[in-house]
């Protein structure tokens, strides 16, 4: 794939790889303080998070939760950003919160994993654009479309394999990258 940049063009695997810088800020209860933790502890049902994302690069950015499988055998997908009246286009070094600066996403009480994809590419995806339209009070995210649900799990199984992931202890943060037009990231929470 040739892209156009300034006044040559590019093959897509001469670009600098895509990056993404994030991490996890846990709130145990309401009242607690939240601090940032590494995403392989185990949490507990009920716990409170809030995902914080970076990139020093600008780019389109979408995050979605994969919940378990349906009636219809597809799993159950929820847009978490962009949220409703919201851009996926994310500028450089701009702290991203999902699912928002006073909001929590929390876990459900089942022992199990949490699925959360992360999407970050160098221009909009239509495929995923369209699904805004979900952001609203009554579909509150939710991709109930059997079609739009395959075409979705396609992509996640077709493009997880490319990405690479390095953990910075010290500040609790991950950084994952990968070479193309797009990076696409399974972040698996354990709870009990």
């Amino acid at each position: 794939m040739l892209i156009a940049y300034g006044s040559h063009a590019l093959l897509a695997h001469d670009l600098p790889p895509l990056q993404l810088l994030y991490w996890i800020r846990l709130q145990k209860g309401q009242d607690s303080v939240p601090v940032p933790v590494p995403e392989r502890m185990i949490f507990k049902g009920g716990d409170r998070f809030q995902l914080l994302i970076t990139s020093a690069q600008a780019g389109n950015l979408y995050v979605v939760d994969e919940g378990p499988f349906t009636a219809e055998e597809v799993p159950k997908y929820v847009i978490l950003f962009p949220g409703r009246n919201a851009s996926s286009d994310i500028v450089e070094n701009k702290e991203i919160i999902v699912p928002g600066k006073d909001h929590w996403l929390r876990l459900d009480l089942e022992k199990g994993r949490q699925k959360i994809w992360f999407v970050f590419a160098r221009s909009a995806l239509p495929q995923f654009e369209t699904l805004n339209a979900l952001i609203n009070p009554l579909a509150k995210g939710e991709v109930k479309d059997k079609n739009s649900a395959l075409a979705m799990m396609k992509f996640f199984t077709e493009n997880r394999p490319r990405v690479e992931a390095f953990h910075d202890f010290q500040a609790q943060q991950m950084r994952v990258q990968a070479q193309g037009e797009e990076l696409v990231y399974e972040l698996m929470l354990e709870h009990h």
